[in-house]
């Protein structure tokens, strides 16, 4: 077993829980309990939130993740997503909590609660309701009668006003005289309004019924339809003027019939008849006339006291058909192209077996020359249920095969034999329905293998399958989708001059930690430089220090390296009583002109 390798391994193509893997746990545990007792070990989540949490589900055999939310959003539009109750009996369940337990409740209990705790009382307040809007007189309004609450429609309220008014101005005192001060109420614009009575003459007087200012006696008067009143009117003519009449005078009746005797003209008859033709009479007169027909009627009904219209003539002369010179006895007449009458074709009573276009058989003769419907033996006629069959049947060699210039789409169509016995049409959007359908059941072991491509390698814009396995054990699948060796799994190299290279770093030494070690950049853990082996080559010299710069120094007492600036070492230098000995060279001395200066050394003592 220790020698073993996953390559030695037989790939199994199903997993049912007996298999075993290799460990190296002195017989431990197997690894199904190992996990069972790592579930069983985990921290109770505590509260359950939906917008945080989420739950595993198995969908088509595999393991997802599912947001709590999309769940509990799933499972309410499950629940309420059902057809209504049309007609409900009392007896609907609904889910309710009672403080911390889940219950449920029937309508019928509902019920007996509204009708037991919703009774309107006096202290009845609408300050939450809506605004009704529009009233009409079956609206219901509450009302408190005798302290119980009960409603009432606004006709039956309109009603009781009404007539309480009717019985309040019934009963009021009738007013002796009226003055102009007095004062009416009255509606105006659908608004209650109050008016003086000196109001209301005042309308009157600039009415339709205002009389003129001034008028002609004798004359008619008229409406002003600007002014809303009557004007002095029309004079009255009792005679017509034939040299200047006046448009602004009606003439009387007598005045009329003299202009008429006086005229020039043709009399009228004394009655006629609408629509009539008149006639000439002897003196100068018109008779009623002739009646005008819009047809012409036949030699029994014709009369001289009517004219026929031209279309009534023409429809009579057109109506007459042209028979044939010569014709058979029982023959059907055809028409001609002159719209006369042919000699037509005879009737046959047999059919002959050469035929004739013109002979027209009888039923019966039809009948008796038809063959017998059609048998498994035998030709004949073809039944409905046949002809139902080869209907849908299609000539596929004379169809043209859908192209890549006009691709299925969902909303063609298919011919399927239904059940087996009846032929339909079937969209594509169905077929594909019932594949979904299967798919959902079909496993994917169950499929063959596939070929050795990778059309179907999921990338990183799509899902798809994963690469195929490279081999060995020391490579991963990267996010990239390919196989690749871990980064860092080789040993850190430290720079000898040409670089190093990144990897594992070095394990420390016990002790290591207490004195202070680091990294070095040549791949070992050292202890940093003190202060006399400090070498900063390349560094730029300071041109002009000050007080906020800074050094690099060990701190004993702290036994760590800390950073100290020139002020507070300028600080710590003044602060400490030092006798030391200044050496000042000979170089540094100023000779003078009779005697210079020689080599050597002055000595001070006590400088502070």
């Amino acid at each position: 077993m220790a020698d073993m390798t996953i390559d030695d391994a037989t790939p199994d193509s199903s997993v049912t829980g007996v298999e075993k893997f290799p460990a190296s746990d002195g017989g431990a545990a197997k690894i199904k309990d190992f996990v069972l007792a790592k579930i069983a070990d985990l921290t109770d989540a505590g509260a359950f939130s939906v917008n945080n949490d989420s739950v595993f589900i198995l969908r088509g055999g595999s393991l997802m993740p599912v947001d709590a939310d999309v769940l509990a959003a799933a499972l309410f539009n499950e629940a309420f997503g059902r057809a209504g109750v049309a007609s409900p009996n009392g007896n609907e369940v609904i889910a309710v909590k009672d403080s911390t337990a889940r219950k449920t409740l029937t309508l019928g209990a509902i019920k007996t609660w509204l009708q037991s705790n919703m009774t309107v009382t006096p202290d009845l307040t609408l300050s939450s309701a809506s605004v009704a809007g529009t009233l009409g007189d079956s609206d219901l309004a509450l009302v408190v009668q005798a302290a119980s609450g009960k409603k009432v429609t606004l006709a039956t309220l309109k009603d009781y006003v009404l007539g309480k008014l009717s019985a309040y101005i019934t009963a009021a005192t009738a007013a002796n005289t009226v003055s102009t001060s007095d004062v009416i109420f009255i509606s105006q614009g659908g608004n209650t309004r109050k008016a003086t009575v000196a109001q209301l003459l005042s309308a009157l007087a600039g009415g339709d019924v205002s009389a003129p200012a001034t008028h002609v006696p004798g004359n008619i008067p008229a409406w002003d339809n600007a002014q809303k009143k009557l004007t002095s009117g029309y004079g009255v003519a009792t005679s017509i003027s034939s040299e200047s009449p006046s448009a602004d005078k009606i003439p009387t009746e007598a005045a009329v019939r003299t202009a008429i005797a006086d005229a020039a003209g043709v009399a009228p008859p004394s009655s006629h008849t609408a629509g009539n033709v008149p006639a000439w009479e002897a003196g100068n007169k018109l008779t009623n006339g002739y009646g005008v027909n819009t047809s012409v009627r036949n030699s029994a009904n014709a009369s001289n006291t009517a004219i026929p219209t031209e279309k009534a003539v023409r429809t009579a002369i057109d109506e007459k058909i042209a028979a044939p010179e010569s014709h058979t006895e029982n023959c059907i007449p055809t028409w001609g192209a002159a719209n006369e009458l042919k000699p037509g074709k005879t009737v046959v009573e047999v059919l002959a077996s050469n035929g004739s276009n013109d002979n027209i058989p009888t039923e019966k003769a039809v009948r008796d020359a038809l063959p017998a419907p059609a048998t498994n033996s035998s030709a004949g006629l073809l039944s409905a249920a046949d002809k139902a069959k080869l209907d849908n049947l299609v000539d596929q060699t004379a169809v043209p095969e859908v192209g890549d210039d006009s691709p299925l789409d969902d909303t063609d169509a298919l011919t399927v034999l239904k059940g087996g016995t009846t032929w339909k049409k079937s969209l594509l959007y169905r077929l594909w329905t019932y594949i979904m359908g299967k798919l959902t059941s079909f496993r994917l072991d169950a499929l063959g293998a596939p070929d050795d491509s990778t059309d179907n390698d999921a990338n990183t814009s799509r899902h798809g399958l994963c690469p195929k396995f490279p081999g060995g054990t020391s490579r991963f699948l990267r996010g990239d989708g390919t196989f690749a060796e871990p980064a860092g799994t080789t040993d850190f190299t430290g720079d000898s001059g040409s670089g190093g290279a990144h990897g594992l770093v070095p394990a420390p030494e016990s002790g290591d930690a207490s004195a202070n070690k680091f990294l070095n950049a040549n791949g070992s853990w050292a202890v940093p430089p003190s202060a006399a082996g400090v070498d900063i080559p390349g560094a730029t010299a300071i041109d002009a220090a000050d007080g906020a710069d800074v050094l690099y120094c060990y701190d004993t007492s702290a036994n760590a390296y800390r950073k100290v600036t020139l002020a507070e070492v300028a600080a710590l230098v003044m602060g400490t009583e030092r006798y030391d000995n200044i050496f000042v060279p000979a170089a540094a001395m100023v000779p003078s002109a009779e005697n210079g200066a020689t080599a050597g050394s002055l000595t001070f003592t006590n400088v502070k």
